[in-house]
């Protein structure tokens, strides 16, 4: 959907219903294809969220001022907490795409690693950005030339 810049899901249903090659990567004839509720039930399968619960319109606060002083941080020791837990080997269960990262270890690290394609799995670095959301950042990179044409250096 992405890839396509579609943002509904019905919209999505009917592209991609329309697409051979789209129904065949999703191994069904275009005629059924899934619909739009199984879509949403799919999603919410694997992306673990709670329903968002109705907001109430809250009223404005009164804009107070600190003087020079700061506001204090509303979680003292947020930070110290992450740290220690990440340091002690606990895993983070929370988060909404576990599961989108379990199927992705299956399916494609520990493949990769058995197969050698990651070279030596016990001195492997990553470095990565680890949101599930696009960032539209430029996939050319930063440009370390001072030219004005358009290379790739």
């Amino acid at each position: 959907m992405s890839h396509f810049r579609v943002a509904s899901i019905d919209d999505w249903v009917a592209y991609a219903s329309a697409s051979n090659i789209i129904s065949a990567l999703v191994g069904v004839l275009p005629e059924s294809f899934p619909g739009a509720s199984t879509h949403r039930d799919f999603i919410d399968r694997l992306w673990k969220t709670e329903k968002p619960e109705r907001l109430k319109k809250r009223k404005a606060k009164s804009k107070k001022k600190h003087g020079k002083s700061n506001i204090p941080p509303k979680n003292p020791g947020i930070v110290h907490y992450l740290v220690e837990k990440a340091l002690s080997g606990q895993v983070f269960q929370d988060i909404p795409e576990r599961i989108l990262q379990a199927i992705f270890m299956k399916t494609a690290v520990l493949p990769s690693a058995s197969s050698g394609l990651l070279g030596d799995t016990n001195a492997l670095i990553i470095a990565a950005d680890g949101t599930c959301i696009s960032s539209n950042a430029s996939h050319y990179g930063h440009k370390v030339c001072q030219c004005k044409s358009q290379c790739f250096l």
